[in-house]
């Protein structure tokens, strides 16, 4: 889909709609104060759009790469209001065109949802665990419940548009499946996968966006270097319980390599 389409489509909002939704975002979500009303509005609008377009064509997932808004300019900000919602009504979403990304999270909804885009990060050694992160995405209905989902703006050095909205939370703890979708020689598909826990990790105010900290199996060192020469990919989907029997099973019928790590 075009971004002119994207652009076009979010300008035809019609107006009570997008005040319907922002209304609901203020209902559903903690609204930090400096979020500004055109922000909210900017993002609600794309939002709409985003999940207009997804409907008449039937997709089950969808991509974008952040830097092609800020180039073509006709889009006024950046879609993570509308990636952290559109998961948690079971989109996949791959970020930075990521499409292999945007397959794995659609298929993990469909196996076992909900299911999450994530990221891994950073490294804590100390504590044998990954700070899972991304730039502004998450699935807010895997969110922690004693705290909560806040929409907040996050602003972008990296692009000149108005201040993405987003929401902001950490997962809550638990068994989780990771699943990376990647290509290897030749164009054939490949899946990692591994399965671990979300720690009992607390959202931290200076990381801006969806996150928390995934703990491997075994030792991380060890974990990471499996999943390096295994092929993993920095993108990853993710679902609550232990499913790497299932995931194996889809890929055997699939006749896709895999890997369990």
């Amino acid at each position: 889909i075009p971004l002119c389409r994207v652009a076009e489509t979010a300008a035809q909002a019609p107006a009570g709609a997008i005040e319907a939704q922002m209304d609901e975002d203020h209902r559903q979500f903690e609204v930090e104060p400096d979020v500004t009303r055109e922000e909210h509005a900017a993002s609600a609008r794309l939002e709409w759009a985003i999940r207009k377009l997804l409907q008449e064509g039937g997709f089950d997932g969808w991509s974008a790469h952040f830097s092609a808004f800020d180039e073509d300019g006709r889009v006024e900000t950046l879609p993570f209001l509308a990636a952290c919602k559109l998961l948690g009504e079971g989109y996949g979403f791959g970020a930075e065109g990521d499409v292999t990304a945007a397959a794995i999270v659609s298929m993990m909804n469909e196996l076992a949802g909900p299911a999450n885009f994530t990221e891994m990060f950073t490294m804590d050694f100390a504590g044998n665990g990954v700070l899972m992160n991304h730039m502004g995405e998450g699935n807010y209905r895997l969110a922690r419940t004693d705290r909560p989902v806040r929409l907040r703006r996050r602003p972008f050095a990296l692009v000149d548009l108005l201040p993405p909205c987003l929401l902001w939370f950490a997962l809550r703890p638990g068994p989780v499946t990771l699943v990376s979708l990647t290509t290897v020689a030749e164009g054939r598909l490949k899946m990692i996968i591994t399965e671990g826990e979300v720690a009992d990790f607390p959202p931290l105010e200076e990381i801006t966006s969806p996150h928390f900290k995934f703990l491997p199996s075994g030792p991380l060192s060890e974990f990471l270097t499996a999943f390096s020469r295994a092929g993993g990919s920095h993108h990853q989907a993710l679902v609550y319980g232990h499913m790497a029997g299932k995931v194996e099973k889809v890929a055997r019928l699939l006749g896709i390599e895999y890997a369990v790590v």
